[in-house]
């Protein structure tokens, strides 16, 4: 009988130890799931406001893709004024202008840079050789007024030399009178 009852309390300790094991997993499973639903009602509690968010983000972000495009647009059309590059060449250079990814407006907005870079570039290059050529203008101007200059004086001493020599030979045509 005591050997039945030794093994019946083991048995309920056995049991008691599984009761306990079963039910810290029902417990840690409980905790879980209400872990799990309080984060499914926050979700379903934020989801609009969260969607809206995302929503003029998108807004945002495209609103300013378009304007990137529009620059782009601007630039090229641009370019195609400076060069005198029609259409094709641009479509070309975008893969016929269907379906552009955003690798490909990347590497024509770098191209364009380089080649806006390449205008300026230029432009500076120009501007200080029309620099130079105003200012070598202003010294073959000053050097023309220099000559006339020159030439005044060449006409002014002509001019005073011929009265000189009237007046000579009216002072000699009065000696030659008077003797």
């Amino acid at each position: 009988m005591n050997e039945h009852i030794t093994q019946a309390e083991e048995e309920l300790a056995e049991f008691r130890n599984e009761s306990q094991l079963l039910q810290g997993e029902r417990n840690e499973k409980f905790r879980e799931l209400k872990n799990r639903d309080a984060h499914m009602e926050h979700f379903f509690d934020t989801f609009q406001s969260n969607k809206g968010d995302l929503d003029e983000r998108i807004s945002k972000l495209s609103g300013e893709v378009v304007k990137l495009l529009r620059l782009i647009s601007l630039n090229c059309r641009h370019i195609d004024n400076m060069t005198g590059a029609d259409e094709s060449v641009l479509d070309s250079s975008l893969g016929g202008g269907a379906g552009v990814t955003a690798s490909e407006l990347q590497d024509l907005h770098l191209r364009l840079q380089e080649e806006l870079i390449s205008l300026n570039t230029n432009k500076s290059t120009l501007a200080d050789e029309l620099g130079g050529m105003e200012r070598r203008q202003q010294e073959i101007d000053a050097t023309k007024d220099h000559l006339n200059d020159d030439e005044r004086r060449r006409e002014d001493v002509e001019a005073r030399r011929r009265v000189i020599l009237n007046n000579l030979l009216s002072q000699r045509h009065l000696v030659g009178s008077l003797c």
